[in-house]
């Protein structure tokens, strides 16, 4: 088990004495591991996972392949290991895991290739020569209002509304068969994704509509692992689509699942099939990407949406939400393109409030009763996000969202990003592996980060007034 390989340090020494003994602690490690995660995929490979060392308070664990790394990274796995290894060995801090591959690891990472050739030699049957197209089939979860016709076009989004209308009308002949929309969060690119969907599926323009996000690809990759169903299976399901739109490609982690992505994008692409995809950097500036997936998507159209002005801002808000049943003055538009809001329908939320109270009081709304009226919603702190918080902090010290997702540890940089884990954790409640998972960084490192932060800022007066007034900024009371 290359337990031999075992360096010792002062706690683990307590435990452990003889190669026997070390033997009989990790098998106890393991049924204990197996009790807790039994619900887990973790359970199936247990006796796969293999301990190497112990170096400052630092586990290293043997996994047989990125596959397996991947799951316990993305799942309690990692955690279920950490609790039982300090049960029997004392205070771990972290635990760290390295890919040692066997065969069977081998042949199941072959699967990938094996699939990706049967599918480009699959025959497709072809039509007759008058027999009327189908009908378009959409797959995925569509916004109803997310269409062409209920965008904002303005000089921050117009060359990336004009791009996805043209791909929309002629997937097959559009400016590139991989077209990226690419911006800060909530700036419309969802929006228009969706509307290409939208479009294609009512003009006809394309057969097979497939509508995902990172994430949900991701939970479908490890369910499929976790059931033991076969790889091919897995892949066959992507050989008919014609225009795949995938949202949030920022998010991928972890080899496997971007290897799997990769040989989808490429049989696809290889057919002449469409792809649309958002992100929140260009595709070269994604965290973590792997070369292959890197270098296939640099071979694309990509496009920004710029964040919209104030001004933008309140035309936005004029079409999506005054109908004129209330009149709101310059000052309440401008006060409400202020608040932090996450998506439009909070915005309509927001409105409806305002309708409700000039209706209730038979009076227009100035500026101080719109601040009273909507003054719960300012200080409910359950409406910020994690990428609110991220614009927030970097438009606060200068920086770009991918300097601040980067692997850079200058101090300009690295400041202002653990300030950002510190501030989505304890406003957002979110967990050290989410938030690992928004920044590019594995759960232990946000752990560290944050517990010096909550250290530091009891005696650091510039840390204090930078989370006070952040604090202010993300939750609209400054």
């Amino acid at each position: 088990m290359g337990l031999s390989l075992l360096k010792h340090d002062a706690t683990a020494e307590r435990y452990i004495h003889t190669e026997s003994r070390e033997t009989s602690v990790w098998n106890e490690i393991l049924c204990d591991v197996k009790e807790k995660g039994e619900k887990t995929f973790l359970a199936s490979f247990a006796e796969r996972v293999n301990l190497l060392r112990i170096e400052d308070g630092k586990a290293f664990l043997s996994v047989p392949s990125e596959f397996h790394k991947e799951i316990l990274e993305g799942s309690d796995g990692e955690e279920i290991l950490l609790m039982c290894m300090r049960e029997k060995l004392g205070d771990i801090e972290t635990v760290s895991l390295e890919v040692v591959e066997d065969q069977s690891a081998k042949e199941e990472e072959s699967m990938l290739k094996k699939a990706r050739e049967k599918s480009l030699v699959k025959a497709r049957p072809t039509a007759a020569k008058h027999q009327v197209a189908p009908k378009s089939v959409m797959h995925g979860y569509f916004y109803e209002n997310y269409k062409f016709d209920s965008f904002v076009v303005c000089d921050t989004n117009k060359k990336a509304f004009e791009l996805c209308f043209a791909t929309a009308e002629m997937p097959q002949e559009s400016p590139g068969k991989i077209l990226v929309i690419y911006g800060k969060s909530g700036v419309g690119k969802t929006h228009l994704l969706q509307s290409v969907g939208h479009f294609a599926y009512q003009e006809n323009t394309a057969k097979n509509i497939y509508y995902t996000c990172a994430i949900d690809f991701l939970s479908d990759y490890v369910n499929w692992g976790k059931e033991r169903k076969g790889l091919t299976e897995f892949y066959s399901r992507f050989d008919d689509i014609d225009l795949f739109l995938i949202d949030d490609v920022h998010l991928f982690r972890g080899q496997a699942t971007q290897n799997a992505f990769f040989e989808i994008l490429t049989l696809l692409y290889d057919n002449n099939r469409q792809i649309v995809l958002t992100s929140d950097c260009t595709p070269t500036d994604i965290p973590d990407m792997i070369d292959a997936l890197k270098m296939r998507l640099s071979n694309s159209v990509a496009v920004e949406i710029l964040t919209p002005s104030k001004k933008n801002r309140i035309q936005i808000i004029k079409k999506k939400l005054c109908d004129g049943q209330v009149e709101l003055s310059e000052d309440v538009l401008a006060y409400l393109a202020d608040i932090p809001t996450t998506n439009i329908r909070e915005l309509e939320g927001l409105y409806n409030r305002l309708l409700a109270a000039s209706v209730f009081c038979n009076a227009d709304l100035d500026i101080a009763s719109v601040k009273v009226i909507l003054n719960d919603y300012i200080k409910d702190a359950r409406r910020i996000t994690p990428d609110i918080i991220l614009d927030r902090v970097c438009s606060y010290f200068g920086i770009a969202t991918q300097e601040i997702r980067s692997s850079s540890r200058v101090r300009t940089i690295a400041y202002p990003r653990s300030l950002a884990m510190h501030l989505i954790r304890t406003i957002t409640a979110s967990s050290e592996q989410a938030i690992g998972n928004i920044l590019g960084r594995d759960h232990s490192t946000v752990c560290i980060s944050c517990k010096k932060i909550s250290e530091s800022i009891k005696i650091d007066l510039k840390m204090q007034a930078d989370v006070e007034a952040l604090t202010k900024i993300i939750t609209g009371q400054s």
